[in-house]
């Protein structure tokens, strides 16, 4: 059996980097790519930025949630690590689900300082943004991946669950979408974490609601950033270059680069 280090050692080089924030053509807010001319991709300005409808009102996401978001790879669709992201849940669970731990543990564990920066303190309780497909907690692809390595499986917890029948649009902020689950939210600083951020839009809201049932800090922390290749298609592209350098799993892209 295979360590955690060594299956990450062996995977890490399909894993796309992701680029420092202090470039322009990174968004501030998911580090997707970005125009130039821009602060944000038009995603996180829809979703961070603008009002919602949320039973008759209009509300915002939570500007506290906005600049802690750090997903922990990026990955070009397709690509290889996609495919790891799109089939781990259907039925190659125990080929990749020992990836993605391997991915989430090593990057909580380099990581711990900063992570306790964003929240003000020290991580209190791992969370992973609950499965819209009518999954119970246990049965939700991420937690049964996360569950392979010990340390994660004793953080993780049921915070939240998806309210069936919930329904909203694309890049909108839905906090409504989500309950609290049976573990205690209050006070608690969490980590939550999902497979891949393409919108944001489920992430996003189910950090709201966290911070709704009292949490003391959230950040999000997507295991890959979706990059489609039809969105980026040269390969020369500053975005693509960095995506493709060798990953390091040292690097914050929220920190100035040495």
């Amino acid at each position: 059996m295979p360590t955690v280090g060594e299956i990450f050692e062996r995977e890490r080089g399909v894993f796309g980097s992701v680029p420092s924030v202090t470039n322009d053509f990174v968004c501030r807010y998911c580090l997707g790519p970005v125009s130039p001319e821009f602060n944000q991709c038009f995603g996180c300005f829809r979703l961070l930025l603008n009002p919602h409808p949320v039973a008759g009102e209009d509300v915002y996401a939570p500007p506290e949630i906005q600049e802690r978001i750090t997903p922990a790879t990026t990955v070009l669709n397709p690509s290889p690590w996609y495919s790891y992201l799109a089939t781990y849940k259907r039925g190659r669970l125990e080929e990749y689900g020992p990836v993605l731990a391997a991915l989430a543990y090593t990057y909580l564990d380099r990581h711990t300082a900063r992570i306790a920066d964003l929240l003000g303190g020290p991580l209190t309780q791992l969370a992973v943004v609950p499965s819209k497909r009518g999954y119970v907690f246990g049965d939700q692809p991420l937690v049964k991946a996360l569950s392979i390595v010990q340390p994660l499986r004793d953080q993780l917890g049921h915070l939240l669950d998806y309210v069936q029948g919930s329904n909203w649009g694309r890049q909108e902020y839905h906090p409504d979408a989500f309950r609290a689950g049976p573990t205690r939210i209050a006070g608690k600083r969490i980590a939550l974490l999902e497979d891949a951020w393409v919108t944001g839009a489920t992430a996003v809201s189910a950090a709201g609601a966290l911070l709704r049932e009292g949490a003391a800090g959230v950040v999000i922390l997507p295991l890959a950033r979706v990059v489609n290749l039809g969105y980026l298609p040269d390969a020369t592209h500053p975005y693509r270059q960095a995506m493709a350098a060798p990953y390091d799993p040292d690097h914050w892209p929220r920190e100035e680069p040495e």
